[in-house]
């Protein structure tokens, strides 16, 4: 293999999604805002998924202080799904004003 030659890359692994009855995580344990924002992005074509430390505390049966998603869309999309709604930081992470509360 030269330099020049492309780098072969390799499917993503397809995600194992688990029965509600294979795991302890409820919608009652999630905030209700957080579901609405969860749902409005899945109806729009987005696959939105549960990252990072929320993922955590659900499963140790704690309150998440934070909700982290990643959904897949690009910034614009989420501007036109959501009417506050901006990009910040290096990573442009998409943050919603919903109800007084920013997510």
């Amino acid at each position: 293999m030269s330099i020049i030659d492309p780098i072969p890359l390799h499917e993503p692994p397809i995600p194992r999604i688990l029965p509600r009855l294979e795991h302890p995580i409820s919608r009652k344990d999630i905030d209700p805002d957080v579901l609405r924002i969860l749902y409005r992005l899945h109806g729009h074509g987005s696959w939105p998924t549960f990252v990072g430390g929320c993922v955590r505390d659900l499963l140790l049966g704690k309150s998440p202080k934070t909700s982290m998603l990643d959904h897949g869309s690009h910034p614009l999309q989420i501007r036109e799904l959501f009417l506050i709604a901006f990009n910040r930081g290096r990573f442009r992470l998409a943050h919603i004003y919903f109800k007084g509360e920013i997510y």
